[in-house]
């Protein structure tokens, strides 16, 4: 398990540069969750009480290949699925249905969400992004 806390524009994990994106995820994609960027992984946001809890499955990625920025008003979650063990061991590969390239998610926070407390946790292909509310300190 390896647990992440962003402290603004001080913590590595945290990109800049996202201002103007926060309309990408609900204008693109289809059904089948993909668009210009290649597959997304499946989120959930869920509102917990006190604070909210964003769920993203990222089955097979390690968090040096995940990057998350987090704005005032949403979150840019961006990575790049990997190839398989098989073709990095130089192995023939007959079919391919596993995700491959680079994705981008981003995602509107409630209003509420203080995204400067934001802790992750990624486990076993769950990346879990808790949010505090500002109204709950």
């Amino acid at each position: 398990m390896v647990a992440m806390r962003w402290h603004g524009a001080q913590g590595e994990a945290v990109l800049g540069g996202y201002k103007g994106l926060a309309s990408v995820d609900k204008h693109a994609g289809d059904e089948w969750g993909e668009d210009a960027h290649g597959p997304k992984p499946a989120i959930d946001l869920e509102d917990h009480g006190p604070h909210y809890r964003l769920v993203v499955e990222v089955p097979g990625m390690d968090v040096s290949e995940l990057r998350i920025a987090i704005e005032p008003d949403y979150l840019v979650l961006e990575g790049r699925w990997g190839a398989t063990k098989a073709s990095q061991e130089g192995g023939k590969q007959l079919l391919a249905e596993t995700k491959r390239g680079r994705f981008l998610r981003v995602v509107n926070l409630p209003e509420a969400a203080a995204g400067e407390e934001a802790q992750a946790v990624l486990e076993n292909g769950i990346l879990v992004i808790t949010l505090p509310k500002r109204d709950a300190f």
